[in-house]
């Protein structure tokens, strides 16, 4: 297994951004970025909850190019009616890798913890260290989490879906 973590790929990016990222995944492609490559991301065909919760990504299914959307960690898909309507199920969810203490309350995130794993609306929970993640479905329930019970976190930046 030749596979080294997001983490590294992500600081290995930062520090050269002439290098393809899905390169560094998965050494296919070129190695060097053209301008119309920079935003390439790494995508996959598997749900974004299960990849959010690993250490190490596997090769992606193939890399998508959005101009606008620039620092995404990965794409993946949403396999659940948890965020219906304002995401759909079966639409891909292109997230980024963030810490706890960038968290703006009111966007959506893929949160880790060492029980769950979801993607969600974080707002305030009931206290300072406490945050609320929220379904916009109603037959989802409320989680009420500590932050620090957090063990990766990503914040959504954008999601497609086609219509079939």
């Amino acid at each position: 297994n030749n596979c080294i973590s997001k983490e590294l790929a992500e600081h290995i990016s930062a520090k050269y951004p002439e290098i393809s990222k899905a390169w560094i995944l998965t050494r296919q492609g070129g190695m060097f970025l053209g301008e119309g490559e920079r935003n390439a991301i790494p995508a996959y065909d598997l749900y974004v909850r299960y990849l959010a919760a690993r250490d190490v990504l596997p090769e992606p299914s193939h890399t998508i190019s959005l101009p606008r959307i620039n620092e995404a960690s990965f794409a993946a898909l949403v396999m659940n009616r948890a965020m219906e309507p304002e995401i759909p199920n079966g639409a891909t969810i292109i997230v980024r890798e963030i810490r706890a203490a960038q968290i703006v309350p009111g966007y959506q995130y893929v949160v880790v913890t060492d029980n769950i794993s979801v993607l969600r609306t974080v707002k305030k929970g009931k206290g300072e260290d406490r945050l609320r993640l929220t379904a916009s479905n109603p037959e989802f329930d409320e989680i009420e989490i500590d932050i620090c019970e957090i063990r990766r976190l990503y914040v959504g930046r954008g999601h497609i879906y086609y219509n079939k």
